[in-house]
């Protein structure tokens, strides 16, 4: 009775959204001899299909689906709201159908398993400065925001609500002394930053995380109807995906050189790659993060048209990116990485960078049992992470033993 596509969870040291396939799940929903639990990924589509004499409620726990118990759960879908569809999320879920005894006597209710994909983790070092660029990240990986006691996190209700700064449409989700704070990443995007002060809204203390729950879109195409308004969300494509932009001629379509451009509207670093009677303009999506923005008028900074794309590669070795904003402070949590992924320090000219031999070494600050990999003003300093654990310092002054400005790397 249910019509299983497989989703077979796929090699630890990829990503998910990065190789999940378009799987989807079918349920005939009725009575009859029961379903089996049944395995299916995160975020996966899940469509109930049945007739006007059922309907669709999630329980509360395993307690209530085995009892099938209703007062500890919530009506999801209506006799007429055939097909519905549910994305699955993470661990166990439980459905049933309230309608008479379909549930007790006729057995009509169902386990969803689906494996929480936490196959690599992301350390944020959450301070004011220029801002962090929107973040790929897998549905369900475990995201870390390491602070000082000078900040804190809210989470956003929307995008609009992230741009403007207005933590009147936030919540907050850790304190100043909650760090390290560990969130784990929803599907979609989803958006964070610092109400401190005007850490948000003049230190740029904000972020944006996309965990799309599929990057492999196949014969897939995004159509962006390009106008000055409340502004674009980070989107999530795939790589050599086809993006139309469909506007007026009161618009044109540049392409922004970095995410500090795209952030300024600054089209001395842009280029122009579509003309005002050039709509509908096609591009292929490049890998990684690409910005785009209107240079007519005051288009692009008031009228807020520019949009970030973000586009995972679809190969199945995808190399990750670490960046580690290099001072001292409250010190490193142990940082996850993928064998071969770039790690980047970034610092001011009163810092450099060392590698301890061995972790007796890191714990003592004992640079007599280091090399110096990265000098004063060779920043930004970008390593490939090895296999196993490595041990990095500053050896200025007592920033190290003091200053706690040291970090462990641990390569899976």
């Amino acid at each position: 009775m249910v019509k299983i596509v497989a989703a077979a969870l796929l090699a630890a040291s990829v990503s998910a959204h990065e190789n999940a396939t378009a799987a989807e799940q079918t349920i005939s929903w009725a009575t009859g001899s029961g379903y089996a639990s049944t395995s299916v990924s995160v975020g996966e589509p899940v469509t109930f299909v049945y007739s006007s004499s059922h309907d669709v409620w999630q329980f509360d726990d395993f307690a209530a689906y085995e009892a099938c118990d209703f007062g500890r759960a919530t009506n999801l879908a209506g006799r007429s709201d055939s097909p519905f569809t549910i994305n699955a999320p993470a661990g166990n879920s439980y459905y049933g159908c309230d309608v008479g005894s379909h549930c007790s006597s006729g057995n009509q209710k169902i386990e969803l398993v689906a494996p929480a994909l936490k196959t690599v983790s992301k350390t944020i070092e959450w301070s004011t400065g220029s801002g962090y660029v929107s973040t790929d990240v897998a549905v369900g990986e475990d995201v870390t925001f390491v602070y000082s006691t000078s900040h804190d996190v809210w989470q956003f209700d929307d995008f609009a609500a992230y741009e403007a700064c207005d933590f009147g449409r936030a919540t907050q989700i850790a304190d100043r002394g909650d760090s390290p704070f560990t969130v784990s990443a929803p599907a979609g995007n989803s958006y964070y930053g610092c109400d401190v002060g005007s850490h948000c809204s003049s230190g740029n203390q904000k972020i944006e995380l996309v965990a799309p729950t599929s990057t492999l879109k196949s014969a897939m195409a995004q159509e962006i109807s390009w106008s000055t308004g409340s502004g674009y969300a980070s989107t999530s494509v795939s790589e050599g995906e086809e993006v139309t932009f469909v506007y007026s001629s009161s618009h044109d379509v540049w392409q922004f050189d970095d995410f500090n451009a795209y952030q300024a509207c600054d089209f001395g670093r842009a280029t122009k790659i579509a003309d005002r009677g050039d709509s509908p303009f096609t591009l292929a999506a490049p890998a990684g993060n690409s910005y785009y923005g209107c240079d007519v008028g005051s288009h692009c900074s008031s009228g807020n048209q520019k949009i970030e794309l973000v586009a995972a590669s679809t190969v199945q070795t995808v190399k990750r990116a670490l960046d580690i904003n290099w001072s001292t402070g409250s010190g490193y949590a142990s940082t996850s990485a993928s064998v071969g992924e770039d790690i980047t320090f970034t610092y001011t000219t009163s810092h450099d960078v060392w590698q301890f031999d061995d972790f007796a070494a890191y714990e003592a600050c004992d640079f007599r049992r280091a090399t110096q990999v990265a000098d004063r003003g060779d920043s930004p300093f970008t390593l490939q992470a090895a296999a196993g654990n490595s041990y990095y310092g500053c050896d200025v002054g007592s920033h190290c033993s003091s200053g706690n400005q040291k970090i462990e790397i641990v390569g899976a």
